[in-house]
């Protein structure tokens, strides 16, 4: 009786480390994909979650990305200070974590590029909504000066994109076309083709 009672409080022992083990490597895990300052999805999650969706999914209904900058962010860091320019930056992630549904993806790219993903296929009309969620959200933003914060925002919706690169270049270019337009705006992938 006695040696399966120290065999049962063994394998209990051993359980209790691998339970502790693996939550810890869990948490590591999930640390490892979010980036640091915003606890965003950084460019490389976002890239293989987006990735994901094009494997698992019908393509037709795989969703449309939407890039963002903070208009003269350089100016934010060079007038405030990097602590402000970090405050600017985490409070944008927390705008498009409140504009998006729980389904959707959010992530920061870099510096001060965030990139939305918006999973499923979407009218034009419900993009644009969430698109004004996040301009409201980020005009709400002020600076030390009490200026509001602007953005320049470029969406590609789905058009037979083959995974990440190919949304990330197309919102790119869109957003490359808001900073030509004068900034503070949005535009669509299908302004860059026309």
């Amino acid at each position: 009786m006695q040696f399966v009672l120290a065999i049962a409080a063994v394998a209990f022992i051993m359980f209790m480390i691998f339970l502790y083990l693996y939550t810890i490597s869990a948490k590591a895990m999930r640390k490892s994909r979010l980036d640091a300052l915003t606890k965003l999805y950084h460019r490389e999650a976002m890239a293989q979650q987006i990735d994901v969706l094009f494997d698992s999914e019908t393509k037709e209904n795989c969703g449309t990305m939407i890039m963002l900058d903070v208009d003269r962010f350089k100016a934010v860091n060079d007038n405030f200070g990097h602590p402000q320019g970090d405050v600017v930056l985490c409070s944008v992630a927390e705008v498009l974590q409140h504009a998006v549904r729980a389904d959707d993806l959010v992530g920061r790219l870099g510096g001060d590029e965030f990139c939305v993903f918006l999973t499923g296929r979407e009218s034009p009309e419900d993009i644009l909504w969430i698109v004004h969620r996040i301009e409201k959200g980020v005009h709400a933003i002020r600076l030390p000066d009490g200026m509001p914060l602007t953005c320049s925002i470029g969406i590609a919706p789905y058009l037979r994109q083959e995974g990440f690169a190919e949304f990330y270049l197309q919102a790119d270019r869109a957003l490359y076309v808001s900073k030509q337009k004068g900034r503070d705006c949005y535009s669509f992938f299908e302004e860059v083709i026309d």
